[in-house]
């Protein structure tokens, strides 16, 4: 929570660990605190582990971390920070089964 809270006072239009937008940060300062279901509206993150063409995760260096893979909509960047809400019907499964094929060949060293 100290961590978030610093990075709510981010000179910047997104916070530097992952990438949120500045306008959704708000400290999180007194309790009590509570949780809500917001699904579905909340269905993905926008920014998600950085990976290479094979869903391998990146380390600081953007080298692979050995044995770490990140598919569907937990990896790369793919919607850049804007989440299409509309007319996009089975875009996050598409890339779910996409990635998700991708990485089990690749981690079963079979290539395209």
């Amino acid at each position: 929570m100290t961590r978030y809270n610093e990075l709510c006072d981010y000179d910047g239009a997104y916070e530097p660990d992952f990438g949120k937008n500045m306008k959704r940060m708000t400290k999180i300062e007194k309790a009590p605190f509570y949780a809500i279901v917001r699904a579905p509206h909340v269905l993905t993150t926008l920014a998600g582990l950085e990976v290479n063409k094979d869903y391998q995760v990146l380390d600081a260096n953007d080298e692979p971390i050995e044995g770490l893979w990140a598919v569907g909509n937990c990896s790369g960047n793919f919607f850049g920070g804007l989440y299409q809400l509309m007319g996009v019907a089975g875009m996050g499964v598409g890339r779910a089964y996409l990635s998700g094929r991708i990485a089990a060949k690749r981690i079963c060293g079979v290539a395209e």
